[in-house]
């Protein structure tokens, strides 16, 4: 895959018990990303709790796809995305 944009670094904003923040290259994709999320730099969750959690876009009816890149999320005229870590339970009730 090849992602052509305006941006060089993207600023993730992830959603969970308050905001983590962090700059990522277009290209990494969302699984990378959520490793960060849940992880000791982000909200710290316990392997078992982090299985429990996705990633999703504000207000979306579905979880981000582990390939997606960062990159094509931004919004125009943006080089930053806002992300919400959500139960997974959520989305498949």
């Amino acid at each position: 895959h090849i992602h052509r944009g305006r941006c060089h670094r993207v600023e993730v904003i992830v959603r969970f018990n308050g905001e983590f923040k962090r700059s990522f290259g277009p290209g990494m994709t969302t699984k990378a990303v959520y490793a960060w999320a849940s992880g000791p730099d982000g909200a710290k969750l316990s392997p078992d709790q982090a299985a429990k959690h996705v990633l999703s876009v504000p207000g979306a009816d579905h979880f981000l796809d582990s390939g997606v890149h960062i990159g094509s999320l931004v919004t125009p005229g943006s080089c930053a995305v806002t992300l919400d870590l959500l139960p997974r339970e959520r989305f498949e009730g």
